[in-house]
C-alpha cells in the first residue's frame, strides 16, 4: 500500500468517525428519584479518630487546605488522611465510641 492509498483510508475513517453518534450519557436530576431497580445499602462503620478543637484552625485535606473555626472537630482517617467537621454535624452524624 502506497502513501496515497493510507491517505485515502485515514480521510474515509475521519469521514465515517464524523457520522458516529455518540449516546447522550444518563443524566439524573436532583429531587427526582429515577424509577430504578434500587436496592438498600448501609455504609460500613469505619472508626475514625476525632478531636474538638476550641480555637481557629487549619487542615491541608486531600482537597486543600481547609478552614476550621472554634468547636469544629478535626478527624483523621485510616490512611492519615484529614479533614474538618462542623460541630452540629458531627452531632447529627457520628457518636464517639468508648
Amino acid at each position: 500500500m502506497n502513501r496515497g492509498d493510507n491517505i485515502k483510508k485515514i480521510e474515509k475513517h475521519r469521514i465515517a468517525m464524523k457520522k458516529l453518534v455518540l449516546p447522550m450519557p444518563l443524566h439524573f436530576r436532583a429531587g427526582s428519584t429515577p424509577e430504578l431497580p434500587f436496592q438498600q445499602a448501609i455504609k460500613k462503620p469505619i472508626p475514625v479518630n476525632c478531636v474538638q478543637i476550641m480555637e481557629a484552625f487549619e487542615v491541608e485535606t486531600l482537597e486543600g487546605l481547609m478552614q476550621g473555626k472554634a468547636g469544629d472537630w478535626l478527624m483523621v482517617g485510616n490512611d492519615e488522611d484529614m479533614w474538618v467537621i462542623d460541630d452540629a454535624i458531627f452531632q447529627k452524624t457520628y457518636d464517639i465510641v468508648t
